[in-house]
């Protein structure tokens, strides 16, 4: 997803598969900004982060957005194997906490896949 803007101090939100440009029109901003102009933001969960975000990414992720279910596994040395549809691949990664979303750039032979 494309890097969003956010505001220093304020509640900065994500909505869950959304990036950037794809907010604009989605039902669930329409919702958070309904909820703001009546007073009733602290309420709404939409975008609220579900659990604290990990300061490293190793272990093994699945891709619940995926039919197969593909997996990322990521060691401790920056290597990261990925499985789609069966089919292994291993390459790179570099994290950055600099900011909220946390990047992961993946760096396979195939070239740059960015998560």
């Amino acid at each position: 997803h494309e890097d969003s803007p956010s505001l220093a101090g304020a509640e900065n939100r994500m909505i869950p598969m959304k990036g950037h440009n794809d907010i604009r029109d989605s039902e669930e901003s329409f919702k958070l900004c309904l909820a703001y102009l009546e007073g009733a933001i602290d309420s709404e969960e939409i975008g609220k982060p579900a659990f604290p975000m990990p300061d490293r990414p190793t272990g093994v992720w699945v891709d619940k957005s995926s039919p197969a279910k593909d997996t990322f596994s990521f060691s401790e040395d920056g290597v990261v194997t990925f499985i789609e549809n069966k089919v292994e691949k291993k390459g790179k990664y570099v994290f950055s906490t600099s900011k909220l979303p946390y990047w992961i750039d993946l760096h396979f032979a195939e070239g740059k896949y960015y998560g």
